[in-house]
């Protein structure tokens, strides 16, 4: 209930119901990027958790 509330508040909605909750990706980095937060979703989660490793590029060097 209170993520659902969060990101309710964060998109201004009611957060909506049921079991699984789902946040649209680009809406939430536009929403950073015009709040002068960020420049991209991938600079936000880096600033909260740390540097994220690309999968993809590195499954690529390895082939």
């Amino acid at each position: 209930p209170e993520q659902r509330e969060a990101v309710g508040r964060l998109f201004g909605t009611s957060g909506g119901r049921g079991g699984s909750l789902s946040v649209n990706l680009e809406r939430l980095e536009r929403l950073l990027v015009e709040a002068g937060l960020c420049s991209n979703l991938r600079e936000a989660v880096e600033a909260l958790l740390g540097p994220v490793e690309d999968l993809r590029a590195r499954r690529e060097q390895e082939a």
